[in-house]
């Protein structure tokens, strides 16, 4: 069995009341993660009629463990036990083996879910390595299931069927612009679509206009709105915009990255539109660029037969040169990237 069809089998399991405790959770849709959470509980509900939840993080330890598996749970019928961000493979070496042998011999009526987050792989490179490989001998042990992001069709399809049972119907151009700004993200997503349907409970239509006047942007799709002003000449906005970062407290040497990022992709758009390859998700391989950008890529490439050339490339290295400056001077950053972007507003090609 495939890792990525355990999602499908964890989804058919537990409709057919089918529970495989040990579990291990990881991945970066947090979403999915809370929902099978929940619906195990509701399972365990059904099934014994009750239970409780014993939930380790920091105070982890085998004894502790121990304790919560063969204890009968205090007026209750079953027992759900959560380990979110827990190593075992950290505890000493008599402790770990016995919390295997625990792991493979729980009571029926005790289900455990060992959870990582979003954030658990990231970080440095030798970290992520070692934290991997001891999520690959955890999954000998349990009935491991990632949680990718999903991609941005099966979000458009999810997306729209939550506001179709709200009787509220989204123009495509809306879920675009909507997916780009939660970054592919389901947590993100379901609180935006709440709103969406307060706001658009009268019309029972939501469009792009709904979604910028709502939805709160993440930094990075703040730099896309960044460079579609600049590319339309509204420096005005775009300072606001970056006057915006910078009132948020966030790092002025990021800001720069993020943006010169985005400029990098304008290029690739310009390129391949030049070259008359104007297909988004070819692009979007070609370059490597995240399924999450779609929306702006679209845009980049619409707007590519009035983009100067030579203009994306121009800015690219105004900003390098920008974030040189900002990591080797005393200067005020945020002073370096608003005379960066003067720079790119005064070139003439």
């Amino acid at each position: 069995m495939k890792k990525e069809d355990n999602v499908a089998v964890l989804r058919r399991d537990l409709k057919a009341g089918i529970l495989r405790s040990p579990y291990l959770f990881y991945g970066e849709e947090e979403y999915l993660k809370r929902h099978y959470i929940g619906e195990i509980r509701t399972l365990l509900q059904i099934r014994f009629g009750s239970h409780d939840t014993v939930s380790f993080r920091e105070d982890f330890s085998a004894d502790a463990f121990a304790d919560a598996v063969e204890t009968p749970p205090f007026g209750a019928g079953s027992r759900l036990i959560l380990l979110e961000e827990v190593e075992p493979a950290l505890l000493p070496k008599e402790d770990l083996a016995a919390f295997k042998a625990l792991l493979g011999d729980l009571p029926e009526e005790v289900t455990v879910v060992i959870c990582y987050g979003d954030d658990f792989l990231e970080g440095p490179i030798d970290r992520s390595k070692r934290r991997e490989a001891r999520i690959k001998e955890l999954a000998k042990l349990c009935f491991s299931v990632e949680f990718p992001l999903q991609s941005p069709a099966a979000l458009t399809n999810w997306a729209g069927r939550r506001l179709a049972a709200q009787g509220i119907v989204a123009d495509q151009d809306a879920l675009d612009y909507l997916l780009f700004l939660c970054d592919n993200r389901m947590t993100a997503l379901i609180k935006e679509l709440e709103k969406l349907v307060a706001l658009c409970a009268q019309t029972r239509r939501v469009t792009k206009a709904n979604v910028a006047e709502i939805v709160m942007p993440s930094s990075e799709s703040d730099m896309y709105e960044v460079v579609s002003c600049m590319t339309a000449h509204d420096y005005d906005k775009a300072l606001t915009k970056l006057d915006a970062c910078r009132k948020n407290r966030e790092a002025p040497t990021a800001v720069t990255a993020a943006l010169g990022g985005a400029f990098c992709e304008l290029l690739f758009a310009k390129a391949a539109a030049e070259a008359g390859k104007t297909e988004v998700d070819a692009l979007l391989s070609a370059f490597r660029i995240r399924p999450s950008k779609r929306y702006f890529i679209r845009q980049y490439l619409r707007d590519a037969p009035r983009i100067p050339h030579g203009y994306p490339e121009m800015a690219v290295k105004v900003l390098s040169e920008v974030d040189i400056l900002q990591k080797s001077s005393a200067a005020d950053p945020w002073l370096l990237l608003e005379q960066g972007i003067e720079r790119i507003r005064k070139w003439k090609g």
